[in-house]
């Protein structure tokens, strides 16, 4: 998705074109492919991945406002979809790795 994402942002530059945006998307797939490569916070990785599932939904939402098609059953669908997906995988686990991190500092202070 990011690269894809930053794909499209260089190819519309004159409509999407953002330093801060391309500055986003290369320090993260950078931070992903070392990573990666060395075996280090994959588990973090993974979790941050899931947590943009309801990304779609909102570029599907607005495929959808651009067709004109706010008021269809697919609309009202898809918003549900997105609001679940958002609830779970980015507040829920949000909140779940927060807890997980602060865990992992208590017991380095601990030791």
């Amino acid at each position: 998705y990011l690269a894809y994402d930053l794909a499209l942002v260089l190819w519309r530059w004159s409509e999407l074109g953002d330093l801060l945006t391309i500055a986003h998307h290369v320090v993260v797939i950078a931070a992903f492919a070392l990573g990666v490569t060395h075996a280090f916070g994959t588990w973090y990785m993974a979790a941050l991945l899931l947590s943009e599932a309801s990304t779609p939904f909102v570029n599907f939402r607005s495929f959808l406002l651009a067709s004109r098609l706010e008021g269809s059953r697919l609309y009202v669908w898809n918003g549900i979809a997105l609001a679940l997906a958002f609830f779970l995988c980015r507040i829920l686990l949000g909140l779940g790795f927060l807890a997980h991190i602060a865990w992992a500092w208590l017991a380095l202070a601990e030791e």
